[in-house]
């Protein structure tokens, strides 16, 4: 595992690393009928998120930004170091108005969920609502309170309505 976080970081010098990496899929991700879309992957954030590159998409104003955190961890504190980093630089607006978090749900973790009371959700929109309001309170913290959130579980979510819901933040 930390032979492969090295690599994966670019921090072996004994193994080149490519300046990029293209990934061809035959069919659209997210197709829309007046914009041509690039999907760029920062290869995660295993340590920290406040990297050059990360900087100049969430600057850039032709780019979406979609920070994306585990379920259980949302948002992770990388995802918090970063809003914390753009707000100190004065870019905030930037998230704000195109940015969101994608909190990916692995298999039925989000059934795992329990609200003020204890109790445990009884269905993933339930557990989503319940996990919505807590990772909205630590976003509050950093002063991200108004950052989209969107839930999606692979295994079980309707891939054509998240598809929808990014290209309406993309609009």
């Amino acid at each position: 595992k930390d032979t492969f976080t090295q690599i994966n970081n670019g921090r072996r010098l004994d193994v080149s690393v490519p300046r990029r990496l293209d990934v061809l899929v035959p069919t659209p991700l997210l197709d829309h009928p007046h914009y041509l879309m690039e999907i760029i992957d920062t290869k995660g954030v295993d340590g920290t998120a406040i990297r050059p590159d990360i900087e100049g998409y969430v600057d850039g104003h032709r780019t979406v930004t979609i920070l994306c955190t585990r379920y259980n961890s949302a948002p992770d504190l990388s995802i918090q170091g970063l809003i914390e980093h753009v707000n100190a630089r004065g870019a905030e607006t930037r998230l704000r108005d195109a940015g969101l978090l994608l909190v990916l749900v692995h298999s039925r973790e989000a059934f795992g969920t329990k609200d003020d009371a204890g109790e445990l959700a009884s269905n993933s929109e339930e557990a989503y609502a319940i996990k919505q309001d807590q990772v909205g309170a630590k976003l509050s913290e950093v002063n991200a309170d108004s950052l989209p959130i969107l839930f999606y579980n692979a295994n079980s979510d309707d891939a054509h309505d998240i598809r929808r819901k990014l290209l309406r933040r993309v609009e």
